[in-house]
């Protein structure tokens, strides 16, 4: 089955929440914390998922009304209800049972009729409804840029080509607050040179390869640059902190001489957060 492909879900490596061992993670709470109640800081996951590490937030303290995830899969979603959450009657999952107030957005940033590709803030065309105990559908989410004050990524960019990266970018900036922060980690290769490895051009995986183009530190530096961020730093994960996950701390690729590790990287969109 297609929503059992990915390796990390083969192997469990899921059931570690990503974003808590970026060294941003803490300061991202420390934010929260010290910001009244009454004054939201919204949060979006990009590639959420199951809600792994949205609900890695909330057990934190992070509000879950400050909490979104966006996917294009809606099935990994009822999934994580399902593992996590809702009671189970038969193969359903139990509509307004006690579970999680997280927010969850169904679309594909990458299609421009979802989420148009220009950085201009747009006013609410529909209002978001709130409490969102389940899924969300919107047609467009163009009311929501300018909207979050942080977004994450925890195993998004590597899936993706070479020339569609820059657009993903530019539409996360796009969903910022002037300020907000962009953070994450992503599948690279080690080393400084300006130009990464297309993973489905070197014939190891073939066309069904889940790695698309893999980005150096230099090179995904200059491509967070060039798309608007501000303040970007890319580093490579240490080893040890990529416990339970196979390809981090400079492995190879299985049937491959393509030798791996994970860039975190964060980046901020120009202006105030005041």
């Amino acid at each position: 089955m297609t929503h059992y492909a990915y390796r990390c879900i083969a192997e469990l490596t899921f059931l570690y929440p990503r974003i808590a061992t970026n060294p941003v993670y803490a300061s991202v709470l420390q934010t929260r914390m010290s910001t009244p109640n009454d004054v939201s800081l919204p949060f979006l996951d990009l590639g959420t998922c199951f809600g792994n590490d949205l609900r890695k937030l909330s057990l934190d303290g992070y509000p879950e009304s400050d909490l979104f995830g966006l996917d294009v899969d809606e099935q990994f979603w009822k999934l994580g209800l399902e593992l996590y959450d809702s009671p189970i009657h038969g193969d359903r999952v139990e509509e307004g049972a006690a579970g999680s107030k997280l927010t969850y957005l169904l679309g594909d940033i990458l299609d421009d009729t979802f989420l148009t590709p220009d950085t201009s803030e747009t006013s609410a065309t529909e209002s978001l409804p709130f409490p969102i105990t389940r899924n969300y559908s919107p047609r467009n989410i163009d009311h929501l840029k300018g909207h979050f004050r942080f977004i994450h990524a925890g195993s998004l960019l590597h899936l993706f080509t070479k020339s569609t990266v820059p657009l993903l970018l530019r539409k996360t900036l796009s969903l910022l607050q002037p300020g907000g922060l962009y953070f994450g980690r992503t599948v690279g290769i080690p080393g400084d040179g300006v130009e990464g490895t297309d993973m489905r051009k070197e014939g190891v995986f073939g066309k069904e390869s889940q790695l698309g183009y893999l980005h150096t530190r230099h090179s995904l530096a200059n491509a967070f640059r060039d798309a608007g961020f501000v303040d970007v730093k890319v580093e490579a994960m240490p080893s040890k902190a990529g416990a339970g996950h196979k390809n981090g701390g400079g492995k190879p690729a299985e049937g491959s001489g393509v030798v791996l590790t994970f860039l975190l990287f964060e980046g901020r969109r120009a202006g105030s957060t005041e």
